[in-house]
């Protein structure tokens, strides 16, 4: 691990274990509480916004990708582990594709996801990230740990004010009306746009 970022081999199998995870147990879709909290994510996420394609930058094993499209919704994930991709559920693995977000992305989508990833970067290829990102959608549910510190993994934790104004760079602000906080408590929506100075207050 370095400040130059992680790499595909620093989220092998022993990344998803147990232990790593929270206790949980194994990281899958025939996990019942893996399969019950993305599908809420999922089933919040389609009543705020109904998309009809998403797309999951650092979908890890596809399970937000597979909560979309039980219920109908065209979804794709990338991630930069070929060990995630390839351990996929088969219902959804056909749906994702090894990349990073350094990477221009193809495509257009309603909703693009970035939940707890770019902590993972270097600070460089993080803002890289975000302009991919933002090229692709008019609107991103962000969620990017400002700590845990000790995780090896975790290079680049910012303050949620920070990737903030990051994103406004970039035309896109916080929707304060959209509560995601099932996800994390620092997870948010940015969405393209010229809000007030009100709202922006």
């Amino acid at each position: 691990m370095s400040q130059d970022g992680t790499t595909s081999v620093d989220y092998g199998r022993d990344y998803y274990n147990e232990t790593h995870l929270g206790g949980h147990g194994d990281y899958s879709w025939d996990n019942q509480h893996w399969r019950d909290f993305f599908m809420s994510v999922a089933d919040r996420l389609i009543g705020a916004f109904n998309p009809s394609s998403v797309l999951d930058v650092g979908c890890a094993r596809g399970l937000l990708v597979q909560s979309f499209t039980v219920q109908g919704i065209e979804a794709w994930g990338l991630d930069i582990s070929a060990h995630a991709v390839d351990s996929a559920h088969e219902q959804v693995r056909d749906r994702l594709r090894v990349a990073s977000a350094t990477e221009p992305i193809e495509g257009r989508y309603d909703l693009v996801t970035c939940i707890e990833v770019l902590e993972h970067m270097s600070e460089a290829d993080a803002q890289l990230a975000i302009d991919h990102l933002t090229l692709i959608t008019d609107r991103v549910l962000f969620s990017s740990s400002p700590e845990d510190h000790d995780e090896p993994t975790h290079i680049n934790t910012n303050p949620g004010e920070a990737w903030a104004a990051w994103f406004a760079e970039r035309g896109f602000f916080r929707r304060v009306d959209v509560d995601v906080s099932m996800i994390a408590p620092w997870a948010v929506v940015f969405e393209r746009g010229k809000p007030t100075h009100h709202e922006l207050v």
